[in-house]
């Protein structure tokens, strides 16, 4: 799964978010990471909510800015089964604070699975607020340097910048599909 609906959120941030440290599980089939030390939070959070701030698919989304909106920011993790083809990852991002604070905001995608080096792509929004749809196709690297097919495959999707520090980095609706129907050699 790689949507943020499912879950026990406890509305302990304002009553309309749930505060999550790194390494909380309470997302299901995701954890929260910390890409330096000393990361923040990250938000979990629910439309509706007193920001006025929608999902963009749903119910729920997360605020890589976590409760303070200050650098480092966290991020989420999920270990996926890759084969050695073609994927396309798509995800939507959000600078999703009031017109005050505008956004650009940007995220860090990664895929790393045994055998081959990490691949990353950023994406940066270019609206000022709300949410944009980003894709990225890539190559299960790893199964083609020798690992097993279905390798244990990291997806980590980390916050980078806010404008400020004072926007929200929201990432939701995120989805992986495999472009290829056979494997490559």
């Amino acid at each position: 799964s790689f949507e943020f609906e499912q879950g026990a959120l406890i509305k302990n941030h304002q009553g309309y978010a749930m505060s999550l440290p790194p390494n909380s599980q309470a997302i299901r089939d995701w954890q929260v990471v910390s890409g330096q030390p000393g990361a923040h939070d990250i938000l979990w959070v629910e439309y509706p909510n007193p920001l006025g701030i929608p999902a963009s698919d749903g119910k729920r989304f997360v605020d890589l800015s976590g409760s303070d909106h200050r650098t480092p920011y966290g991020g989420v993790s999920q270990t996926i089964g890759l084969l050695p083809t073609l994927y396309q990852l798509k995800l939507d991002v959000g600078g999703l604070n009031p017109p005050a604070f505008p956004g650009p905001v940007s995220v860090l995608v990664t895929i790393a699975g045994t055998g081959a080096p990490p691949q990353s792509q950023g994406f940066t929004t270019t609206v000022r607020s709300g949410w944009q749809t980003f894709t990225w196709e890539f190559e299960a690297l790893g199964v083609l340097s020798g690992a097993p097919p279905g390798i244990p495959t990291e997806l980590r999707i980390q916050g980078e910048s806010s404008q400020g520090n004072k926007n929200s980095i929201g990432v939701d609706r995120v989805s992986l599909r495999r472009l290829s129907p056979f494997l490559r050699r």
